[in-house]
């Protein structure tokens, strides 16, 4: 028994309103037997234990442990409550169906040519109102299959937790979709189908908030428990909102807007962030929290500099540095106390010289806005080439690399890395097919996706020449194993 048990026992004595008499009474003992118990002078038997444990209705183990196990509540599946919540799931799989027959919103006809995003108005240029349909197929299908998940998960979820983190997680990857078109330039009104995406929205939180009732979770005294915590993610989350909205800017010619498809990327990444950091104590995950909290903090004081020093976007900037403030504050103990364990590598240490490199190169060919390729006076960008999309998934696969090998996830990270190694060859091979030996263009900051490839070739010989040296001098052919630290 633990030396808190005395006060465990006042605390189940008054939790269930009984009065030291009261008890004493019950259990045919003096209340000064109790006042004992409760200063840990003595220590109930266990025949006390017993009867204690049955009027409190609670375990004996959990008296002993001084700790009482979160109960589930058995709920009926077809109580009133449930049905309520059954027919929230129906009116969202009816709005989900329904997008796809009605039209979304009203937006200029330039949209058709030009496209939402990424996009430039001059002055003088005629245009016309067109009412059109949402035409994001990954939407429409989301919108119609998250209700039978969040059914399934509410039928099979004792814990909640998964449900809850579904519909928060949702919530906000809807929210990233809407407002950079409420945004755009190219906006005019919403129509029936946008406002209806609008109400799913707010069914998805309202279900998050009934996971968290259903999970016993008091949300005020967490709240009052947790002040900064919660403030920290509203700050996070309005600062995300803000953010497209700031992509606009005056010159010239009028009003441009360019929110391309790494703004809409960086936007969900923003959004889904204070989802994620839930999850920054729970064991199993901490370690992964923390690696993608560190690049984050890396990319976005990077992505900021980009965007003041090269675009000229100083609010943009101004709002990614609160946003890392935010976040800084709410990580401060875990980026004060992080450090790689170097003792516990997976792959060599001269590898992270080569993750530098390769991590800031991508980085800064992904977030700026300048020129790749040129060609008659026309700037070629990575959402412009002929594997754009390709390019972009690359750099996912590579921080997905980056972020397992640093949470020391030994085999996946592995495999990983060679996914990316193969990844980057073929389309540095297509990239020079197409533009490189194309006299037909001009090659700017398009040079510098070349220097991945090399830098792992130049890698990749010279580790090898040194594990082949020290395999020969040491007669050990364990040595030309890629992934040994060679020392």
């Amino acid at each position: 028994m633990t030396e808190n048990l005395g006060l465990f026992l006042k605390d189940l004595r008054t939790r269930n309103g009984y009065t030291q008499k009261e008890l004493a009474d019950i259990l045919i003992v003096t209340p000064q037997t109790i006042s004992k118990w409760e200063l840990n002078y003595s220590t109930p038997s266990l025949e006390i234990l017993l009867e204690m444990s049955k009027l409190y209705g609670v375990t004996t183990d959990e008296i002993i442990t001084c700790k009482l196990k979160k109960r589930i509540k058995e709920e009926k599946p077809f109580g009133v409550k449930n049905i309520l919540i059954y027919g929230m799931y129906l009116l969202m799989l009816a709005i989900g169906i329904s997008l796809v027959f009605v039209d979304y919103f009203s937006v200029l006809d330039l949209y058709l040519v030009n496209g939402l995003l990424d996009v430039n108005i001059h002055e003088g240029q005629v245009t016309y109102p067109i009412t059109i349909p949402l035409d994001q197929y990954a939407i429409l299908v989301l919108s119609i299959f998250i209700p039978i998940v969040l059914l399934v998960l509410k039928l099979i979820d004792q814990k909640k937790i998964v449900y809850l983190t579904t519909s928060a997680l949702f919530a906000v990857v809807f929210l990233a979709h809407l407002l950079p078109m409420i945004y755009s330039t190219y906006f005019i009104a919403p129509n029936i189908g946008l406002v209806l995406h609008m109400v799913y929205i707010l069914l998805l939180v309202l279900s998050s908030l009934i996971a968290v009732g259903e999970m016993g979770i008091n949300l005020y005294d967490v709240i009052m428990k947790y002040p900064l915590e919660f403030v920290g993610v509203g700050l996070m989350i309005i600062i995300s909102m803000i953010l497209p909205r700031a992509f606009y800017q005056f010159d010239l010619y009028g009003d441009m807007y360019y929110f391309s498809f790494s703004e809409e990327i960086l936007l969900n990444i923003l959004f889904i962030t204070p989802v994620i950091v839930i999850f920054k104590n729970v064991r199993p995950l901490k370690n992964i929290v923390q690696v993608y909290a560190s690049i984050l903090v890396i990319a976005i004081i990077f992505l900021a500099l980009v965007y003041v020093f090269n675009s000229g976007l100083i609010f943009v900037g101004i709002l990614l540095f609160s946003y890392l403030t935010v976040l800084a504050i709410f990580f401060q103990e875990e980026l004060k106390n992080f450090k790689f364990d170097f003792g516990k590598i997976v792959l060599p240490l001269s590898l992270y010289v080569v993750d530098a490199i390769i991590f800031f190169t991508y980085l800064y060919l992904y977030l700026n806005n300048g020129d790749l390729f040129n060609r008659a006076g026309y700037s070629i960008r990575i959402n412009d080439t002929v594997i754009g999309m390709a390019v972009y998934f690359m750099f996912f696969i590579y921080l997905g690399a980056m972020g397992l090998r640093y949470a020391r996830v030994k085999m996946l990270s592995r495999l990983m890395y060679v996914v990316f190694t193969i990844y980057v060859f073929v389309t540095s091979y297509l990239l020079i097919d197409e533009y490189f030996f194309n006299k037909t263009y001009t090659v700017t900051d398009g040079i510098l996706f070349l220097v991945p490839p090399i830098v792992l070739t130049s890698y990749f010989i010279l580790h090898m020449l040194y594990a082949i040296n020290r395999a020969i001098t040491n007669k050990d052919v364990s040595y030309l194993n890629p992934f040994l630290q060679v020392k």
